[in-house]
C-alpha cells in the first residue's frame, strides 16, 4: 500500500519467515484498488480466523528466454477449476519516471498442459531490464463476497486475484540469450478492439463509471516526439493528438480527455473525428 513494488519480497522475508502468505499487486493502482484485489483481505481472515476458506498456493516461475523471445512459463495455477485468467504485466521503465504514473504492458497467458500457463512478453529493446510479475484471477466458488473497501466504498465480487513477486530480468540475460526486440515505437496508442485493453486501463469504479485512465503515454512506445507534428498544431515542438469516436447511434455525444492535469472536453458530431 506505501512502498516500493521491489522491496516487497524483503519485507515478506521479514514478517513471514515461513512463506505462509499471498500477494495480490495490481497494475497501474495507486493508493486504492478494486474490488477482486481488496476481497483478498477478507477471504484471507476467513482462511486463518474462521477456516472456512482456503487459499490456492500458485507456482511462480522466473521469466526465461528462448527462440529469441522472453516467456513467463510454467506458471502453475492452482485450483485450475476455478482459474478465470492468467495474466503477465511487465516493464521496461520501472526505475525511470514518475512511479505513479509507471505503465504496465499486459500478455495475457495461455494454458499449454494441465495446470501450466505460458506468456510471451514482446520487448521493446535489450539496453533496459525487463520488470514483470503474474496474476491468477480465481472464481470464488461460494455465493460473491459483499465488503466495504478503501475510502469505506462498499464492494461486491465474485471473483479474487492473486500475484507473484516482482521478477527482474537483467541486460545481461537478455542478450545472452539473444532476445530481439520486437515493439517498436507507434503513433497508435489505443484502438480498443477487443478487451485486452482494459488491462492496459483502469478504473477505480468500473460498475460505476465510464471513465478509463491509461499510463501508456509514459512508456516509450507511445510517446510522442517532435517528429510526429504533421502540422496539425501551429505550436513549433507541439503534438497533436487525434480521437476517432464510433457510435452505435446518430446522436450528438460528448468526449472529456484529460492529461496529467490538463482537460479538453469536446462535442463530437455525427460522423467526425475529434483531435
Amino acid at each position: 500500500f506505501n512502498g516500493y513494488f521491489e522491496d516487497l519480497a524483503i519485507a515478506v522475508s521479514k514478517v513471514c519467515p515461513r512463506n505462509d502468505y499471498r500477494i495480490s499487486s495490481s497494475p497501474h493502482h495507486n493508493h486504492q484498488d478494486t474490488a477482486e484485489y481488496q476481497v483478498t483481505i477478507q477471504l484471507w481472515a476467513d482462511q486463518i480466523l474462521n477456516r472456512s476458506f482456503t487459499m490456492p498456493i500458485p507456482h511462480w516461475a522466473k521469466p526465461k528466454a528462448r527462440e529469441g523471445c522472453l516467456y513467463f512459463s510454467n506458471v502453475i495455477a492452482a485450483n485450475s477449476d476455478n482459474v478465470l485468467s492468467v495474466d503477465v504485466y511487465y516493464t521496461q521503465r520501472y526505475m525511470v519516471g514518475d512511479r505513479t504514473k509507471r505503465f504496465w504492458h499486459h500478455s495475457k497467458a495461455q494454458n499449454t498442459k494441465g495446470t501450466a500457463w505460458e506468456a510471451v512478453l514482446p520487448i521493446s529493446s535489450v539496453e533496459l531490464p525487463v520488470w514483470s510479475f503474474s496474476t491468477v484471477t480465481y472464481s470464488i466458488e461460494k455465493a460473491p463476497v459483499h465488503a466495504t473497501g478503501y475510502y469505506f466504498v462498499p464492494y461486491t465480487t465474485n471473483k479474487f486475484v492473486l500475484s507473484s513477486m516482482l521478477q527482474v530480468t537483467s541486460v545481461r540475460e537478455l542478450r545472452d540469450a539473444s532476445v530481439e526486440p520486437v515493439l517498436a515505437p507507434t503513433r497508435i496508442i489505443e484502438t480498443f478492439e477487443g478487451d485486452s485493453f482494459h488491462c492496459e486501463w483502469f478504473s477505480y469504479a468500473p460498475e460505476r463509471s465510464w471513465q478509463r485512465t491509461t499510463f501508456k503515454i509514459q512508456d516509450d512506445v507511445y510517446k510522442a516526439t517532435a517528429n510526429d507534428n504533421d502540422g496539425d498544431t501551429a505550436v513549433a515542438g507541439a503534438v497533436a493528438l487525434s480521437i476517432d469516436v464510433q457510435s452505435e447511434t446518430t446522436a450528438r455525444c460528448g468526449i472529456e480527455v484529460g492529461i496529467d492535469a490538463y482537460t479538453a472536453v469536446w462535442g463530437v458530431e455525427p460522423s467526425s473525428s475529434s483531435s
